[in-house]
């Protein structure tokens, strides 16, 4: 971290200190891939979250705020409560409530100084046991805190009485709509809209990228070019989780914050490319091809071999829609297009075309 952040306690006359770090944790929040419950706009939730803190403050809570220079770049916000009536706490336990680090500030070591400054706090106040709410979609918030010791153990559901649909996304699809809220544009812009919502068939989430395992740096480029596209879309890549195609298009989905999936071939999970979000070890060979093309509601292939043609063939078995990129070119018997096989001439068409609905 560098030597000119400095972290300190936050009095309750400094609050509004506080309001760019929860708009910059909103807007993360609000992008991240695969999130599903929506969250409401700045405007909306400041008041709210304010009165919060405020009141939080005004007993044994406390904040942390991160600066650089007079800047304020991050914070952490601590609540104290008393022992927990079914797990097994101390006399007190803590919540962290949040941790912000605003954009072009990540990566830094904040975060780390942040967490580091909590445990101080927390030992100075004989706290042992520390609970983190985490929101499902946001991968890189649970590697760092499962790095400091930290693991999953309690999930909470969202939903609408009586299995209706959820009302929360009613509310987000009529502020869209309607242009206001967090979708509301700066004067001259157009309206925002989430990147699920460009353009994303409803049906297609995850799509399945197989191809050369052995990739030319042109084929390495396309493919991580594929990985961030997808990623700008909010799809989840499958692949099958080692080198080649397979390392370059996880790279491209993790340097645009998305997600992707490694379904290995043997057991041993060091194998896996370092770009994969999550791994697979399925210890069955090749036969875990079958389980790379199952998993993708569509499936593009780009370059390959003999295992790509394979799975290919398993995709259009399994009635997965195939888009081939630079590889195989498969024709029926008598010449024609082959049903559900498109081909595509760019990533990006690759992607148009997997997100086609079939004629």
């Amino acid at each position: 971290m560098s030597q000119d952040i400095t972290i300190r306690p936050l009095n309750a006359t400094e609050v509004d200190l506080l309001a760019p770090l929860w708009r910059a944790l909103l807007d993360h929040v609000a992008e991240l891939p695969g999130a599903l419950v929506p969250v409401r706009p700045f405007e909306q939730s400041w008041p709210l979250e304010r009165a919060e803190i405020v009141e939080a403050l005004a007993g044994d809570s406390f904040i942390l705020l991160a600066s650089r220079g007079e800047e304020p770049v991050g914070y952490a916000w601590v609540k104290i409560e008393g022992p927990d009536p079914v797990w097994y706490t101390g006399d007190t336990k803590a919540e962290l409530v949040h941790l912000s680090v605003v954009d072009g500030e990540r990566g830094a070591g904040i975060g780390t100084a942040l967490m580091d400054a909590m445990d101080a706090e927390l030992a100075a106040r004989g706290v042992e046991d520390v609970e983190i709410g985490v929101d499902t979609a946001n991968h890189e918030a649970i590697r760092f805190y499962e790095r400091r010791g930290y693991r999953p153990d309690f999930h909470i559901f969202y939903g609408s009485p009586g299995k209706t649909p959820w009302a929360c996304l009613r509310r987000e699809e009529q502020d869209r709509k309607a242009g206001r809220g967090r979708f509301a544009p700066p004067e001259g812009e157009t309206p925002r809209t989430s990147r699920r919502a460009e353009g994303t068939v409803d049906e297609v989430r995850y799509v399945s990228v197989i191809g050369a395992s052995t990739a030319s740096a042109e084929l390495a480029a396309k493919a991580e070019e594929l990985g961030e596209l997808l990623a700008d879309r909010g799809l989840i890549v499958v692949c099958g989780g080692r080198e080649g195609v397979m390392e370059a298009v996880a790279r491209g989905a993790r340097r645009r914050g998305g997600v992707s999936i490694g379904i290995l071939p043997e057991d041993d999970r060091r194998c896996a490319a370092p770009d994969l979000t999550y791994t697979v070890c399925s210890a069955i060979g090749h036969a875990r091809n079958l389980g790379v093309v199952a998993s993708g509601d569509v499936v593009i292939a780009l370059g390959g071999a003999w295992g790509t043609l394979s799975e290919i063939g398993l995709a259009r078995s399994l009635n997965r829609r195939v888009i081939l990129l630079d590889t195989w070119r498969i024709e029926q018997p008598g010449g024609g297009e082959l049903d559900g096989v498109r081909r595509a001439s760019t990533p990006a068409e690759a992607i148009e075309l997997a997100l086609t609905p079939p004629r």
